[in-house]
């Protein structure tokens, strides 16, 4: 009895192991998306923003964060679907029946939002703990980016408001 025992710890031992090099896995790829789309906004925004508030400065602000919001809204909804193809690919058909439930699934995990409706067995539901470690640190990351970008429209505002009242 006891050799059965054993094998089955390390089977067990040996899938929770796998489950978490998945989970890196796709947490990695996840945060490299987010590193690229976000390096590229940050390259591409001065530039944007300059260009567009020396005409329009107030439009051109809300312009700005629209671009910003939207670009991070696409890299999020990248992502959620990143893990919706790796759960429809690695769990039971029962649980994850098609792609529109996977991605259902997955943004509810992603978010932390954690409806219920929907749960994993018991070999695959610890991906879903680093589905959501890895929705909250790329929703801060955005969070952050996003308030560091009003923070500099805020900025060129304070100095377009300056210069239009010197010039008076």
């Amino acid at each position: 009895m006891e050799p059965e025992l054993s094998q089955f710890s390390q089977t067990r031992e040996s899938h929770l192991l796998l489950v978490m090099l998945i989970g890196g896995g796709l947490t990695g790829v996840c945060v490299m998306i987010h590193a690229v789309g976000t390096t590229m906004l940050l390259q591409w925004l001065p530039k944007f923003a300059d260009r567009i508030m020396v005409r329009f400065p107030v439009v051109g602000g809300m312009a700005s964060l629209l671009v910003v919001s939207s670009v991070l809204l696409c890299l999020h909804f990248l992502e959620l679907t990143i893990w919706a193809l790796a759960y429809l690919w690695l769990t039971p058909i029962q649980e994850i029946p098609d792609f529109e439930t996977a991605l259902y699934f997955s943004g509810s995990t992603y978010t932390t939002v954690g409806y219920g409706d929907i749960t994993l067995n018991h070999a695959w539901r610890l991906l879903t703990s680093i589905e959501a470690m890895d929705g909250m640190l790329l929703l801060g990351w955005s969070t952050a980016l996003l308030y560091a970008s009003m923070s500099q429209i805020h900025h060129k505002l304070e100095d377009y408001r300056q210069r239009t009242e010197d010039a008076v």
